[in-house]
């Protein structure tokens, strides 16, 4: 009986799963990206947005499909303590989880969509810091 193989090759991933009763070795490569964008119109303001993009990927039955997730987010700055925040997650509503699985027994197809963005607004009050101390990265696809 065969393990069944999974290694990382030059142009992808590369499975051999007969031993699960499949045919053949099964390939792919694909993208895997996170970009993000910061743009500051002015001093106080700041927008950012970032796409994450996971691609297809391959089990020994099958495969979970591409996943991709674009946010968006702006901070005003109102006073050197006081920030305005408003962020919009999977602003194009991409976030579906996808798998599709199949062997000599059985065929599955699983989906799993999360529906509708979810908006975060919000004021954050900063204690005891200088605007000078406070970072000024800010990462808007992560609520908190």
């Amino acid at each position: 009986m065969r393990d069944t193989l999974v290694s990382i090759t030059k142009g992808g991933a590369t499975i051999d799963a007969t031993a699960l009763g499949t045919s053949g070795l099964q390939s792919t490569t694909g993208l895997n990206a996170k970009l993000k964008l910061d743009y500051r119109p002015t001093a106080s303001d700041s927008a950012q947005i970032t796409l994450t993009r996971t691609d297809k990927r391959l089990t020994p039955q099958g495969y979970v499909g591409a996943i991709n997730i674009v946010n968006l987010g702006y901070r005003h700055q109102l006073r050197p303590e006081l920030t305005a925040v408003a962020t919009v997650l999977d602003l194009f509503d991409g976030q579906r989880f996808q798998r599709f699985s199949s062997s000599p027994t059985f065929t599955q197809e699983y989906r799993r969509t999360v529906r509708g963005r979810i908006l975060y607004v919000g004021l954050v009050y900063s204690f005891g810091t200088t605007r000078k101390d406070k970072p000024q990265s800010f990462e808007y696809d992560q609520p908190g």
